[in-house]
């Protein structure tokens, strides 16, 4: 029920996929219940529960800007789900290569899944700028037609059930893109990240907030910062080395589908070098430490009495470097001795 290896250069595949897309299971339904196959037939139960699924609300996306489809599924029989994402649009006849025409479909097909989100296109295209051929983002205005079909996969008898929704593309909006950090960058602690709302604010998408997700492993966003509304600018604290950044725009509080943002820089921030103790040089009772700093980056100074000592006592007011050494004061009294320690505060 493919033509998998047969297409010469609009192959997407080299050999044909384990599973019905769901015009194959329309066609299949069609043709045992209403069709030549439904009589003469007798039925006997499979005594398995149809699973439920809801592909959620349709909503509009902004051109050029990759985007995440989540549905929501369940089964009486407590079977685990696989889902699959399908785009159902039939438009004229194009290679793989043929720019978006409005109509014709821009999204293949995958092996289902157990996640019920599919993000398109591919997470590891977004990240790694390349392109899967039968994945290609709309870039006029136009109306895309997804179904999600839900497989109970049971041993004795399975169960299938499908959801429809909508995604309508404007050329009004878009792309929503992020402008800072720029690739190559090297990060020392909290930074600045800004990006191009690009119309994404107002009617038709509408969105309501900006999640800034960050990817370490090259493969899907592994951590977040705190959601901004649709001012260009927030900040993210402790970026690893090797990490790409992308932007989400939630376009209301509770929907599941969101927008994402597909040109991800690529940047290499490091840790702060450790601070580092000069000789403590105690005069009429008080103290004077300077260590080695970076301008900008906050220290905390702790002492206590002896090394023995479990606990390490804060010398307040923490110090933000202004320059290449940082420096504070001690009043010692007529303690003894003091040890000391330098912490860099994230």
């Amino acid at each position: 029920m493919s033509y998998a290896g047969i297409c010469s250069t609009d192959n997407l595949q080299s050999h044909s996929g384990a599973y019905f897309h769901s015009v194959s299971l329309d066609q299949i339904l069609s043709y045992t219940s209403s069709g030549a196959g439904s009589s003469p037939a007798s039925l006997t139960s499979t005594g398995n529960g149809v699973p439920t699924i809801d592909a959620g609300p349709s909503f509009t996306i902004p051109m050029g800007t990759p985007f995440t489809l989540t549905a929501t599924g369940s089964d009486s029989d407590g079977e685990a789900l696989t889902y699959c994402w399908e785009e159902r649009d039939l438009g004229p006849s194009v290679t793989l290569l043929t720019p978006d025409n409005g109509s014709s479909p821009l999204f293949r097909s995958f092996n289902p899944s157990t996640n019920s989100a599919r993000t398109f296109p591919q997470w590891s295209d977004i990240l790694n700028h390349t392109t899967t051929p039968g994945e290609m983002l709309p870039t006029t205005s136009r109306t895309m037609n997804f179904r999600v079909t839900a497989r109970d996969n049971s041993a004795s008898a399975g169960a299938t059930a499908s959801s429809d929704m909508q995604v309508t593309v404007t050329t009004n909006a878009g792309p929503f893109v992020v402008t800072s950090p720029a690739a190559g960058v090297t990060w020392l602690g909290g930074q600045t990240i800004a990006w191009n709302v690009a119309g994404t604010a107002n009617a038709p998408v509408k969105a309501a907030s900006v999640t800034i997700l960050l990817s370490t492993n090259g493969a899907s966003p592994s951590r977040s910062c705190s959601p901004a509304t649709p001012p260009t600018t927030a900040s993210l604290q402790g970026a690893a080395p090797n990490a790409q950044l992308l932007g989400s725009a939630d376009q209301s509080p509770g929907r599941r589908q969101h927008l994402l943002r597909g040109l991800a820089w690529q940047f290499l921030p490091r840790r702060a070098a450790p601070p580092v103790l000069q000789p403590v040089r105690p005069s009429n009772g008080v103290a004077r430490l300077a260590w080695s700093a970076i301008a900008g980056q906050t220290y905390r100074v702790q002492y206590k009495p002896t090394l023995a000592a479990t606990n390490w006592t804060d010398l307040l007011p923490d110090i933000t470097a202004t320059a290449s050494t940082a420096s504070t004061t001690d009043t010692v009294g007529g303690a003894p001795q003091r040890f000391y320690r330098i912490l860099l505060v994230p």
